[in-house]
């Protein structure tokens, strides 16, 4: 069975989804230039399903204009927009929580939008973590409200707004006062309620990381072999890596035993941290050193680049994944609710725990319905028919605060001594596109 699938590297830190499908419906494509008169421009990165774009969006009297510039692929986003046709412009409330995204509305199309501070590189800014750098939501609402209420720096030449400068009225800067708020509790962008009290612990013990420390499992490929062998490496703040997923049940694993016990040899050695670099020296093989990269911002893993994912503890999302590819017949469905549906593939989980009562695939396989949950990197099937079923769980930490996945991983206890855990399978949320 072939559990190897080719990522690509398309780096998304929005973390966010839009609910329309048809988003881009209504949308003209311009071939927007410079700054027109009596337009006022702000640099943005445009939300979109499973990644995002960045370039310049033009408000003025008249109309809403967006002009997508990178990447490249995506400038068929640009947009313009007639003001009689908007009919709301808001924060985006997502499960009930306001984002600091400014949502446009038209009667067939909807739009989100993040405010990068002025100067912000377009590519860095699509790239980073915009629940801490984005300016003020609000700033833009009240200019695409109220365009001639505010005007550029250098009188309407394409420099970025004054609602969006670097400093505001008490001397803070966008930035400072996003970073003041995530302090006050308000709760990240896309946070689904759930999840909300488990996550934040985890991100406050994960924040205490001494430098130069990982934590967790990271996910990456390597070229030792061919084809592409994905690798799970699990990393301890103190120093230490094991050359896999410890176990299914991670809640009580003791490292110290773990590395004590000798048949363990093969699996552990002690990494160290230089720049996004990890040096390996693994206790079976003293005299060479791995080197690999890891980046903590990134969705997908790459060659020998690796990518932290989520304890994921209370975490509720939504999408329809298969198995292979997206025209294949059999996928789980998830929903906020903490619902899913299973249309014939926990059937098929030849070696996962099947709580049916079948022992290979099943033909035709069955669909089943039920409850999920999510614990520490583990989640667990509730069947409507009193089944029950647990796995290990993997998801890009990136989109922890996300309502979907773009890919995640289900294994199980491989009764291998000092490797116990195996990812099985990887699953694909239907609209994931992998690049070549």
């Amino acid at each position: 069975m072939q559990i190897q699938r080719a990522f690509s590297r398309f780096l998304i830190t929005v973390i966010l989804t839009l609910p329309c499908a048809a988003v881009y419906a209504a949308a003209q494509e311009n071939n927007s230039g410079p700054a027109q008169a009596g337009e006022r421009r702000f640099s943005v990165v445009h939300v979109h399903f499973g990644n995002n774009c960045a370039g310049y969006l033009y408000v003025s009297q008249g109309s809403v204009r967006y002009e997508a510039l990178v990447p490249a692929n995506y400038k068929n986003h640009s947009f313009q927009i007639q003001r009689a046709a908007i009919t709301g412009v808001q924060p985006w409330v997502l499960m009930g929580q306001r984002q600091n995204v400014t949502e446009i509305k038209t009667a067939r199309s909807t739009y989100h939008f993040w405010l990068l501070p002025e100067g912000t590189d377009l590519n860095t800014g699509r790239s980073s973590n915009l629940n801490t750098i984005a300016a003020p939501a609000d700033d833009l609402i009240a200019a695409i409200r109220n365009p001639e209420n505010g005007s550029n720096a250098d009188g309407g030449t394409g420099q970025q707004a004054e609602g969006n400068s670097d400093a505001d009225t008490d001397g803070d800067s966008p930035v400072a006062r996003n970073q003041a708020s995530a302090k006050r509790g308000q709760p990240p962008a896309g946070r689904d309620s759930a999840g909300d009290s488990d996550a934040a612990a985890e991100a406050q013990v994960e924040h205490q990381l001494p430098a130069g420390a990982l934590e967790g499992v990271y996910i990456g490929f390597g070229l030792d072999r061919s084809p592409v062998v994905r690798h799970e490496y699990y990393f301890t703040a103190d120093g230490w890596v094991i050359n896999n997923i410890p176990q299914v049940n991670i809640d009580n694993f003791d490292m110290t035993a773990y590395r004590n016990d000798p048949s363990h040899r093969l699996f552990i050695g002690r990494y160290r941290v230089d720049g996004n670099q990890i040096y390996i020296v693994w206790a079976n093989s003293p005299d060479h050193r791995d080197v690999i990269k890891f980046n903590n911002a990134a969705t997908d893993p790459g060659i020998d680049t690796f990518v932290p994912t989520c304890r994921c503890t209370g975490k509720r999302f939504s999408g329809k994944y298969h198995w292979s590819s997206p025209t294949d017949p059999r996928f789980l469905q998830f929903f906020p609710d903490g619902t899913f549906v299973d249309h014939g593939l926990t059937d098929q989980m030849v070696g996962l725990p099947n709580p049916h009562g079948y022992a290979a695939i099943t033909a035709p396989p069955r669909n089943f319905r039920g409850t999920y949950s999510i614990s520490n990197r583990k989640l667990t099937f509730n069947f409507a028919d009193g089944k029950q079923a647990t796995v290990a769980f993997i998801a890009p930490k990136a989109l922890e605060k996300a309502p979907s996945f773009g890919w995640f991983g289900l294994g199980h206890d491989s009764g291998v001594q000092g490797a116990e855990t195996v990812i099985l399978m990887m699953l694909y949320e239907e609209n994931y596109q992998v690049q070549p």
